[in-house]
């Protein structure tokens, strides 16, 4: 393999003239982490604005996954079709938890709050300004403290 001479120029100036050099393999799995914490940050998004778990209605994984298609994620991060199904995967899996670990309670006592699912809106609306940074005045204390928990309950951050 031969370099551009503007590196090789670089490379004896800094006196690797006649040396070996290993340069390291890229991180394939750190990248798809990478990818499949911005999958997870806009899921949130998602939830947020629409009240989707992915995992609570009756068809959540085809929900999710046509949300967030293979060939999207082909193009957006610049992976193969392979990858792109896999930290799909991967970020399905880890947003399942997720729900079934700690929202879906906190969704469930958010509904009990108001009627007609007012009180989830309510919870969902105050979650989301809470993570944009605004300010929350005027807001019931329960909803607020189920708020909190759920962002400190995030991993992805």
């Amino acid at each position: 393999m031969t370099l551009p001479p503007s590196i090789l120029k670089q490379l004896w100036e800094a006196g690797y003239g006649g040396k070996v050099i290993r340069v390291p393999a890229r991180n394939q799995r750190l990248e798809l982490k990478v990818v499949a914490n911005e999958i997870l940050k806009e899921a949130e998004r998602l939830y947020e604005s629409k009240g989707t778990t992915f995992v609570l209605e009756r068809r959540g994984r085809s929900d999710f996954y046509r949300s967030f298609g293979a060939l999207k994620l082909c193009r957006r991060f610049h992976l193969s079709i392979e990858e792109a199904r896999k930290v799909r995967r991967r970020a399905y899996s880890r947003w399942n938890h997720w729900v079934r670990k700690s929202e879906a309670n906190i969704f469930r006592a958010a509904d009990k709050l108001g009627e007609s699912g007012e009180g989830q809106r309510d919870y969902l609306e105050v979650r989301k300004r809470i993570r944009g940074g605004e300010e929350v005045a005027g807001v019931a204390a329960e909803i607020l403290e189920m708020a909190w928990a759920s962002i400190r309950s995030v991993k992805w951050k």
